[in-house]
Parts: structure tokens; C-alpha cells; sequence
């Protein structure tokens, strides 16, 4: 069976790891919710742009009703990431009073030094 090649990783590094992913995903709610502002401003601009007679109500609830949920889902994605947060801030906090300390998390101690 062949071993498994765990990297040497101390608290830093997985404490920067996890900021750095916190950052990723906030960069992509940040996209979605671009995303969606684009498509409710084409919605509003063919509202803007037809007659009364032309408008569709139930496919402009249908459409608010899908914009509602997906913000939703990104408040409960938002509370997520500080929930992720504020645990990670309280990790580096314990980290600045163990600033000597160079425990590894993963990886054999062995092969990382």
C-alpha cells in the first residue's frame, strides 16, 4: 500500500489557509450576487422599455420569488463564513500567546525537518 504524502504543516500556515479560503469565498458570493444584479437589471429595463399589455406579471413573481431565494441561501452562506471567522480569529488569538509553539498539525515530524 503506498503512503500517503501528508505536507508538514504548522499552526500559521493552516491559520493563512484558512483566511485565504474565508477571502475565496467571499470573492464568489461577491460574483453571484453581481450576477444577479445583472438580471434584475435586464428585467427592470424591459419593463422600463414595454407597454403594460406586454408584461408577464406571473413571470416577474416568478422571477422575484428565485432572486429571493438565492439571497437567501447567500445570507446563510454569509453566516457561515463569520461563523468560520470568528473562529479563526479566536485561533489566532490563541496562537499569539503560543507564538513559540511549532506544532505541526499534519505530516510526520520526521520527514519535515
Amino acid at each position: 500500500m503506498k503512503k500517503l504524502d501528508i505536507p508538514c504543516v504548522d499552526k500559521r500556515h493552516v491559520i493563512t489557509s484558512v483566511l485565504e479560503s474565508i477571502a475565496n469565498f467571499e470573492l464568489s458570493l461577491a460574483s453571484i450576487i453581481n450576477t444577479e444584479a445583472d438580471e434584475i437589471k435586464i428585467i427592470a429595463n424591459k419593463l422600463i422599455s414595454s407597454k403594460l399589455g406586454d408584461i408577464n406579471y406571473n413571470d416577474i413573481l416568478e422571477f422575484q420569488k428565485s432572486v429571493n431565494n438565492i439571497f437567501k441561501l447567500l445570507i446563510k452562506m454569509q453566516m457561515l463564513i463569520q461563523f468560520k471567522t470568528d473562529h479563526i480569529i479566536s485561533t489566532i488569538d490563541i496562537a499569539k500567546d503560543d507564538s513559540k509553539d511549532t506544532t505541526l498539525i499534519y505530516g510526520n515530524p520526521e520527514d519535515c525537518f
